[in-house]
């Protein structure tokens, strides 16, 4: 799971290429202050980031007074976007957050999503920051947190970890951070329980063919040195470039095609939430609430701006994309965990969650998958 970009910020460019994939086009406006501030493709590497807090994000899809909670009449214009990043930057910059990026700037992206299969209906779990969406992805909740809010003893919350250790499920986790983001769980504040492994050991497995029945990996989000944050974490920094994160995922491909246990892979690549950047298609409203918690300003009933999400597998026909009607979350991870395995539905969200197995259906695996990926846009250290 990768940091904080839109579907139309990375991937609206795509229905240049492919006229049926819902991507963005100049006609796509945000208005401020008179002036039309439109979709583009030349977006910056060096981007200071856009807002993602509730408040943000209702603004930037409702087009409301900030701080205002959108009604049952709000429409979702998604023409809110400059609007809020004017809040906290100066209007000479008005239009970065319209700027998407291209197939030359991220080609490694651009190839996977060329070679194996594309979702244009995956959305965040909730229209907010990191943490919360995270946690959707774990345990099908955010357990009625909204923000990057971490309690001290860690979350409580019932994880697909612990799920599948109820059942004999064996899985890895493995990050490039110094500590993986899964020691937040209190589940992982045991001695007895391992957060995590590093990286090259999961490389390692990839070689030799251990893998476990399910892997999530996480790439750099912290340390001190920027350089070697591959998140991809919008961050305006002479060392600080979201081209790491194409390196970090050219790799991890690179790793399991070249595994024994390839033919049996099925690799979703999708990021947490859209970091306040443009996107053009309103969320869907009236999703089951997970557990029966709200939050005073926010009853998790809505999902949130949609972002890119590609299933990488040699049982996928080359160049899918995955219809429209087939909408996606953060929860369908588990709900997939579910079908696969027979894992229990972790809350009522996951359990209404559309699951996305189905799409590595091919009896036969390919033999023409590519083994090595594009390089990405420049060369870095």
């Amino acid at each position: 799971m990768m940091e904080n970009h839109s579907f139309d910020h990375f991937l609206g460019q795509y229905s240049q290429i492919r006229k049926d994939a819902d991507g963005s086009d100049p006609s796509m406006c945000n208005k401020f202050e008179g002036e039309n501030f439109c979709v583009t493709h030349d977006g910056p590497f060096h981007t200071d980031e856009p807002e993602n807090f509730i408040p943000d994000v209702d603004q930037q899809i409702y087009n409301v007074k900030f701080g205002t909670m959108p009604s049952a009449s709000s429409e979702p214009t998604m023409g809110g976007f400059v609007k809020n990043y004017m809040r906290y930057r100066e209007k000479d910059r008005a239009a970065e957050v319209m700027q998407g990026l291209n197939q030359s700037t991220l080609p490694v992206l651009y190839k996977l999503v060329e070679e194996f299969a594309l979702s244009d209906r995956w959305f965040s779990s909730v229209p907010g920051s990191t943490f919360p969406n995270r946690n959707f992805l774990h345990a099908a909740t955010a357990g009625g947190v909204i923000d990057n809010t971490i309690p001290k003893l860690g979350y409580p919350l019932k994880t697909t970890f612990e799920a599948l250790d109820k059942i004999n499920i064996s899985y890895g986790i493995y990050s490039a951070s110094p500590m993986p983001s899964t020691l937040l769980y209190r589940y992982f504040r045991s001695p007895f329980r391992s957060p995590g492994k590093s990286m090259g050991q999961f490389y390692q497995e990839c070689k030799s063919g251990t893998l476990p029945s399910y892997v999530f990996l996480e790439p750099a989000m912290y340390g001190i040195d920027q350089r070697l944050r591959n998140d991809q974490h919008p961050h305006a920094g002479s060392f600080y470039d979201i081209r790491r994160g194409e390196r970090f995922y050219k790799e991890v491909y690179e790793g399991l095609r070249a595994s024994p246990q390839w033919n049996d892979i099925l690799f979703l690549l999708v990021w947490d939430e859209h970091g306040g950047f443009y996107d053009h298609v309103p969320p869907p409203i009236n999703v089951p609430n997970p557990d029966g918690i709200t939050h005073p300003t926010f009853d998790f009933t809505r999902l949130g701006i949609r972002v890119p999400a590609i299933l990488v597998s040699p049982r996928i026909p080359r160049g899918l994309l995955i219809p429209k009607s087939d909408i996606f979350e953060h929860s369908s991870v588990s709900s997939t965990l579910h079908e696969l395995f027979g894992m229990p539905y972790l809350t009522n969200r996951d359990a209404n969650s559309k699951s996305f197995h189905i799409y590595a259906n091919l009896t036969e695996p390919r033999t023409d998958c590519v083994m090595k990926l594009p390089d990405p846009a420049y060369s870095m250290t």
